[in-house]
């Protein structure tokens, strides 16, 4: 089915929702597809910029479903994907890895893959990880509006836990929160 889209799909920019994800089957297929696009760590892409480009793939992955279960196991299916892309890198310096790293793959998987109903709409809470300079991430969080509608609103949740107040040194990066 994946074969079925154009090229263009693949990079980072481009946003995927599994309403009904299971165990992740899809969602698999699509991160392993956008991770393929993103260069190996060399002297051109060091690794931290090969780390924020793997965290801007997996932040453009969403899915929703009712059961427990299959919420932690897409999860953990993803986390391995992460995993096996790393550990399989030919230049991957595992003693390198940013220290933000592993921690912002854990929240952008608890985030991005949630127990809910996409049936009902206004009740599941979307985090949306905007990219507004180089090497930065803000979240931006959003109710989740009926499927035949625009999958966010247009306005911010202006809940004190949210607020763009935190930020998270990454190194040369920064991501806030």
């Amino acid at each position: 089915m994946l074969d079925l889209l154009p090229a263009s799909v693949w990079n980072d920019q481009k946003t995927f929702f599994e309403p009904a994800c299971g165990n992740g089957n899809f969602l698999v297929a699509i991160l392993r597809r956008k991770l393929a696009k993103i260069p190996q760590p060399s002297a051109r892409h060091p690794q931290q910029d090969v780390e924020f480009e793997i965290l801007r793939s997996l932040s453009s992955i969403y899915g929703t479903d009712i059961c427990p279960q299959n919420v932690e196991e897409t999860r953990q299916r993803l986390r391995g994907v992460i995993t096996d892309h790393t550990s399989e890198t030919k230049y991957w310096d595992t003693h390198h890895t940013s220290t933000a790293f592993l921690p912002l793959v854990e929240d952008i998987l608890t985030l991005n893959i949630q127990q809910a109903n996409a049936l009902e709409p206004g009740k599941t809470l979307i985090c949306e990880w905007q990219v507004p300079g180089t090497k930065k991430f803000r979240k931006v969080f959003h109710y989740l509006k009926e499927i035949h509608a625009p999958v966010y609103e247009d306005k911010e949740i202006h809940a004190p836990v949210y607020e763009d107040k935190e930020i998270i040194d990454y190194g040369r990066l920064t991501f806030k929160t």
